[in-house]
């Protein structure tokens, strides 16, 4: 969502289109569809706080590299790692309750 777009544009069915994009696996595995019980917008942003070469930035040493290439493959690969992302991406409330829910 553009930062200076409303939430109260997105209709349920496209917050769901964008998630599904977003969430499915090579497997076919994707979240159950459920009732959104609440909309909002997180700002995000990002900025440089130090310049490097590009080199030490991108690559790294060696034993560098390969951890990354660890940590994708294994957040790309694993419906648990996925799950945690998407739950660490969009944020749980501190407790869940079947009221919360909507249950």
């Amino acid at each position: 969502m553009p930062p200076d777009e409303s939430i109260e544009h997105w209709s349920d069915d496209a917050i769901w289109e964008e998630m599904l994009i977003r969430m499915r696996t090579d497997d076919g595995w994707q979240p159950a569809i459920g009732r959104i019980v609440q909309k909002s917008g997180t700002p995000q942003g990002s900025f440089v706080t130090a310049r490097c070469s590009i080199a030490s930035c991108l690559a790294g040493d060696a034993v560098d590299h390969q951890r990354q290439l660890a940590d994708l493959d294994y957040v790309t690969s694993s419906r648990a790692a996925t799950t945690s992302l998407a739950e660490q991406y969009v944020g749980l409330p501190q407790e869940v309750t079947l009221q919360s829910v909507g249950l």
